[in-house]
């Protein structure tokens, strides 16, 4: 049986290792003050979808970079919206796609093409770089 010599220690080592563990997941996935480069996840993307996937798939992370359009619902539904992000470096190539409810429509409905934004959505990297039920966090 093991008795503690310290219970004050073992218990500042659990509330440190427990704090560590916190901050490294929240900026992996993009938690405050940790927004991934919309570049920078698509250039991973490309590199390996697979690495990419098995990372952030179906995750909540917050990306930055440029609106490369208007937002717009789409004509089918009128239900969904998106908004291309791009690089904010000044990449064209690639492009985070930012799916938004109905809801949400008014968020996004005065971001201007190349105005930096910051979102936040659920990563879905099936056949692109994703997100589903986009918000706005910072326009």
């Amino acid at each position: 049986m093991l008795v503690a010599k310290n219970p004050d220690s073992i218990a500042l080592r659990i509330v440190l290792s427990t704090l560590a563990l916190t901050m490294a997941f929240a900026c992996d996935y993009g938690g405050p003050g940790g927004a991934i480069s919309a570049g920078d996840l698509v250039n991973a993307y490309e590199r390996s979808s697979a690495d990419v996937r098995s990372r952030y798939e179906g995750k909540e992370i917050t990306v930055r970079g440029k609106a490369m359009l208007q937002s717009s619902l789409l004509e089918a539904n009128y239900t969904e919206g998106l908004i291309a992000v791009k690089d904010d470096g000044g990449q064209i190539r690639g492009h985070v796609n930012c799916w938004f409810s109905q809801n949400n429509a008014a968020n996004f409905a005065n971001i201007s093409e190349n105005q930096s934004v910051v979102v936040q959505g659920i990563f879905d990297g099936e056949n692109t770089t994703d997100l589903k039920f986009c918000r706005l966090v910072k326009p």
